[in-house]
C-alpha cells in the first residue's frame, strides 16, 4: 500500500499514522502539531477532537515517530497535513481542509485494492493489537471506544502500559500480515536516512 502511494510524503504519513495508530479519518486530517509530544513520543488528542468527545493519548509506534521526525523542528506548528491556500480566498475565509480521500481512490487503484476503505486501515491496527495478545480494555482505550460501563469499570490505561501495547505490534507481526510492497517500504522509510538508494 505503502508503495502505491509512491514518493508523496504526506500521502504515505497519513496511510502510516491510520495504520500504526488507529486514529479515525477525520482526527489524521486535522492533527495538529500542538497535539504531537515528539519529546513523549505520545499523539494526544482533546475530547473536542474525538467522535466520543474523550481525551485520548495514543504512543507513537517507531514508524510514526520516524515519519514525523522527517519534518523539521522549525516546520512543526499548525496542521501536521496543510493544504494549499486558494488564491481567490476571500479575506477571512479559512483554507480548504487537507483532504485524502480523493488521493486514496488513486492508491488504492494502484494498489489492487479498489474496495479498501481508508477506515479498513485503522481496522487493521486493531487486529494487529489482538493478533499480539493485548488487553481488550487497552485496546478500546487506544481506539476510543469507550461505553459508559467501560469508563465506570476500566480505569484509564497509563501512558506506559498503552506504549508497551503498541511496541508488540513487532517485526513478526507485521512480517505475518503485511504484503511484501509494504513490508519492504516500512523497511525502507526507517532505513533511508542512514542507506543511499532505497527503491521500491
Amino acid at each position: 500500500m505503502l508503495a502505491a502511494a509512491g514518493d508523496k510524503l504526506e500521502h504515505r504519513r497519513f496511510i502510516l499514522l491510520a495504520v500504526f495508530t488507529g486514529m479515525r479519518h477525520q482526527e489524521i486530517m486535522k492533527l495538529h502539531w500542538d497535539e504531537v509530544d515528539m519529546d513523549r513520543k505520545v499523539i494526544q488528542l482533546s475530547g473536542e477532537r474525538t467522535k466520543n468527545n474523550s481525551p485520548r493519548k495514543i504512543p507513537m509506534h517507531e514508524l510514526v515517530f520516524d515519519t514525523l521526525s522527517d519534518t523539521p523542528s522549525t516546520h512543526r506548528e499548525g496542521f501536521v497535513f496543510k493544504t494549499r491556500v486558494r488564491k481567490n480566498r476571500k479575506d477571512g475565509e479559512a483554507p480548504a481542509q487537507w483532504n485524502f480521500t480523493r488521493r486514496w481512490e488513486k492508491i488504492r487503484e494502484r494498489a489492487g485494492m479498489p474496495t479498501l476503505r481508508i477506515h479498513d486501515l485503522r481496522h487493521t491496527f486493531a487486529s494487529w493489537l489482538k493478533q499480539s495478545d493485548v488487553a481488550e480494555s487497552t485496546i478500546m482505550e487506544l481506539m476510543g471506544h469507550k461505553t459508559r460501563s467501560m469508563t465506570e469499570r476500566y480505569s484509564h490505561d497509563s501512558t506506559k502500559s498503552l506504549r508497551r501495547a503498541v511496541a508488540k505490534i513487532d517485526r513478526n507481526t507485521l512480517s505475518d500480515t503485511l504484503h511484501d510492497d509494504f513490508r519492504d517500504r516500512l523497511k525502507c522509510d526507517r532505513l533511508s536516512r542512514h542507506l543511499a538508494g532505497c527503491k521500491i
